[in-house]
């Protein structure tokens, strides 16, 4: 199993290397795809639309200059009903958004059985923000910005770490970081933070958390 889970992007080169040395094969010989929620962000989130439009060829660019071919690179919007096929992916990059909005489209779109057996598989998965938070047992709502717009009920993620994640340390307010340290605390749940230059490697049965 290898993820790497970011809050942010590749924002370093720690955290490109990082991404390089997980590669079960030559860069080159890497076929990604990146999932994304960009028309959902841009319809609910119209302050985020332009920000949105960016957020795809921004790390396709990423990915080209760090050696994978452009032919090589796709993307999926899980507003689209038709799933991709991932047997032929090497390395599975899922966009930050609404951890919710994930939720209720893998399960809609029948991804999630198939991300488990990607990951099970020893492909490469990436997170970005929300695409990091899914990875935990149970996204806890007490520990997210995200709203569910949804009503979702069963919040269970893909369960491969047994933490919550909390990113974007480095660009929330006081009030909120209290406030998540305080019901952890209370709760004696075990939360890891990361800002938009860290990174949580998760190999196997152990993590280490990346730092520039």
């Amino acid at each position: 199993m290898n993820l790497l889970l970011m809050s942010s992007t590749y924002t370093n080169d720690k955290l490109k290397n990082t991404f390089l040395n997980i590669l079960t094969k030559p860069i080159h010989q890497n076929k990604a795809l990146i999932i994304h929620q960009t028309e959902y962000v841009k319809q609910t989130y119209p302050e985020y639309a332009e920000y949105a439009d960016t957020m795809v060829p921004r790390d396709i660019k990423i990915f080209t200059e760090l050696g994978i071919f452009p032919e090589n690179v796709s993307n999926y919007d899980v507003a689209n009903k038709e799933k991709p096929d991932l047997e032929e992916v090497d390395v599975l990059h899922v966009e930050g958004g609404n951890v919710y909005y994930y939720l209720q489209q893998f399960r809609e779109n029948g991804l999630m059985e198939d991300i488990r057996e990607f990951v099970d598989g020893n492909g490469v998965y990436v997170g970005l923000s929300a695409g990091s938070t899914i990875m935990s047992k149970v996204v806890d709502e007490n520990l997210t910005s995200d709203e569910n717009f949804f009503g979702i009920k069963d919040l269970s993620g893909f369960g491969y770490i047994d933490f919550n994640l909390l990113v974007h340390w480095d660009s929330k307010d006081e009030k909120y970081l209290n406030s998540h340290l305080k019901y952890s605390w209370e709760t004696g749940k075990k939360v890891i933070c990361i800002t938009d230059q860290q990174a949580v490697l998760v190999q196997g049965d152990s993590f280490k958390i990346i730092s520039p």
